[in-house]
């Protein structure tokens, strides 16, 4: 919606994310084909991160909100830091629609 909603990356990537917010993908629903580059990419991203956050898990494993204390993984580092520069990168194949828009009325 505006250059605030995305993703926090340092340097060149975050002014690039926030130049080009309007073809990143939102984070509250979107549909991707399996097998794709940009599926693999990021299921890989993914992937690496949790590896690198396994051993602070192991010691403060997550609650439902992932809110307690000690819980390592930031809110956005499984989604917008990694789905956002992913559909920068392959923004020539996305499609955006205004019906995958989603409600967030009584959401939780």
């Amino acid at each position: 919606l505006s250059s605030h909603d995305a993703a926090a990356a340092p340097g060149a990537l975050g002014r690039a994310l926030r130049r080009h917010h309007g073809v990143l993908l939102g984070n509250g629903a979107f549909a991707a084909r399996p097998g794709t580059q940009l599926t693999s990419e990021w299921l890989a991203e993914v992937e690496r991160r949790l590896d690198g956050f396994a051993p602070d898990l192991a010691r403060y494993p997550g609650n439902i909100m992932g809110d307690n204390p000690g819980y390592p993984i930031p809110w956005g580092d499984l989604l917008g830091a990694v789905v956002q520069p992913l559909s920068l990168k392959h923004r020539d194949r996305l499609i955006s629609d205004p019906r995958m828009l989603p409600s967030l009325k009584d959401f939780r």
